[in-house]
């Protein structure tokens, strides 16, 4: 038992060095979530809305010596926007569960992650950051685990590889768009 507990402890430590969105309850459980994708459509003419779908790994542990059963899962999001506004969305609509959905059991001390879990909202296009956040409920109570989506108008996960495949990308089309200039050019006569 004190062995687990070192380990948990160090993984506690680990998460909060590496910045790891780890949420820890007296439910007897911990939820960390990690957004893989997210990417944004316009669904209104006037631009106002924005559809956002989401893709994320969550991850469970079971703190207890017991199993639990999942009762519950629900998603939410919170936004903020550069002109001091802000908000909550409960209506999340879940696209793939990634088989986190009520009646999963974790065993005792069992860590579980539901890897490609995609939902998708509706936010005001003018947010500037965004937070997806899930909550699972079993009968000891719930806990809850979060991680961004947007931030400072960026989505996330924008990492320095895909900064630079994004930059690549772009001068591609750059590039095509400067040849196909030339070759439209009229021929002075």
């Amino acid at each position: 038992m004190k062995r687990l507990a070192g380990l948990l402890a160090l993984a506690w430590a680990l998460a909060v060095l590496w910045g790891a969105p780890t949420a820890w309850a007296g439910s007897g459980f911990a939820i960390a979530v990690e957004v893989h994708n997210s990417q944004q459509s316009i669904v209104s003419s006037d631009g106002t809305s924005c559809t956002w779908q989401v893709t994320s790994d969550i991850t469970l542990v079971n703190l207890t010596d017991q199993s639990l059963s999942i009762t519950g899962v629900g998603d939410s999001v919170s936004w903020t926007a550069s002109d001091g506004t802000s908000g909550v969305v409960n209506s999340v609509t879940v696209i793939d569960d990634g088989g986190l959905r009520a009646g999963v059991e974790l065993a005792a001390h069992e860590q579980r992650t539901f890897s490609a879990a995609s939902v998708e909202f509706v936010i005001p296009c003018k947010a500037t950051d965004g937070d997806l956040a899930v909550r699972v409920t079993t009968a000891r109570g719930t806990s809850s685990g979060d991680a961004p989506f947007l931030e400072s108008g960026t989505p996330v996960p924008l990492s320095a590889v895909g900064a630079i495949g994004l930059t690549a990308a772009l001068a591609g089309v750059f590039t095509f768009v400067q040849r196909r200039r030339r070759r439209q050019a009229p021929v002075p006569v």
